[in-house]
């Protein structure tokens, strides 16, 4: 019995339009400020905990939107360290589109605020185009103190990384792409050392993406 309502323009502004409904009495029920969320989400980094035989990566870098992954990962890390299960959290880096990123430009101005950002229609990376992100101060605390930090990659290195990912057998949609090609931006600034251990998160699958990744990568030549 749901009725569906087709919002136009990016990811924001079907946000805007859920939160404005609450004028009318309805509710918003978004996970992003769901407590709960984020425990859910922590369970990703104690798996890699348990695959790593009870140590972490030295840096995780994964995309970065409402940032709900990302601080879940990072207050996880911080547990396993505080309950004396590993001696460190790892560098964590979250990586958003040039075509939205309040984040990127904050973390990379020393700014502990988003940046206020107008989101640039016909961005590849659409499932992080959040000009508004609630946790937004939370998301440049927690990178900061890991030593990590936020970065913005074009969309042209986006589908590079995502046709260099479907050689290897993995295909992702191309708002996953972005934490592939920001791994290779911190490595070109020597934010990543060779020989460290990095987990890259790929969050979603390419299935549901093929034909923007077809006509993406055929505009990326």
């Amino acid at each position: 019995g749901a009725r569906v309502i087709p919002v136009e323009g990016v990811r924001q502004a079907a946000a805007d339009a859920a939160a404005r409904s609450t004028d009318n009495g309805t509710v918003y029920a978004t996970h992003l400020w769901n407590p709960l969320c984020l425990a859910g989400t922590a369970t990703w980094a104690f798996e890699v905990w348990e695959q790593f035989d009870g140590e972490v990566p030295d840096v995780v870098v994964m995309p970065l939107g409402a940032g709900t992954l990302l601080l879940g990962a990072t207050r996880a890390f911080e547990a396993l360290r505080d309950a004396g299960l590993t001696g460190r959290v790892p560098r964590v880096f979250g990586v958003q589109s040039q075509a939205c990123a309040p984040l990127a430009l904050a973390s990379m101005g020393g700014l502990a605020e988003p940046v206020a950002v107008q989101p640039q229609p016909g961005g590849a990376a659409e499932g992080i185009m959040l000009a508004r992100p609630p946790r937004g101060r939370e998301i440049l605390r927690r990178t900061a103190e890991t030593n990590g930090g936020v970065v913005a990659v074009a969309d042209a290195e986006l589908w590079d990384a995502l046709a260099r990912l479907a050689r290897l057998g993995v295909y992702v949609e191309p708002t996953s792409a972005v934490a592939a090609a920001g791994l290779d931006l911190l490595r070109r600034h020597g934010r990543i050392a060779p020989g460290e251990h990095i987990v890259v998160a790929l969050t979603g699958s390419g299935l549901k993406a093929g034909d923007r990744i077809r006509t993406g990568l055929l505009g990326a030549g």
